[in-house]
């Protein structure tokens, strides 16, 4: 993982920045740093091509997951992935909150 992204990962505690043009592997990078200190996976704005689902990882956050974008009427976070595909999963969760984030196929 490269220096600019390592900075971007925390604006404040508890939250994991996905930045804009990250990569499916990028983000599943991100995703599995999810803890119960940073519960929280944020993207910033922008459209992200989701190849292979992001595996959300529930049983090391007891507390519960957290999934959003920018705070925008509209949401400026997408995931875009193939028709009819998962872009995100998981299972065995306590709690898991998704908003602020819009899912497209391509």
């Amino acid at each position: 993982m490269n220096l600019a992204l390592l900075l971007w990962m925390v604006v404040k505690s508890g939250t994991i920045v996905v930045p804009a043009g990250s990569s499916n592997l990028q983000i599943q990078a991100l995703a599995n740093k999810l803890s119960p200190t940073f519960n929280v996976l944020y993207f910033d704005a922008g459209t992200y091509t989701i190849t292979t689902p992001v595996s959300l990882p529930c049983s090391k956050v007891p507390n519960g997951i957290k999934v959003v974008g920018p705070d925008t009427a509209t949401p400026t976070a997408i995931l875009q992935g193939p028709k009819g595909a998962a872009v995100l999963t998981y299972t065995n969760c306590t709690a898991i909150e998704i908003d602020r984030i819009a899912v497209v196929a391509q």
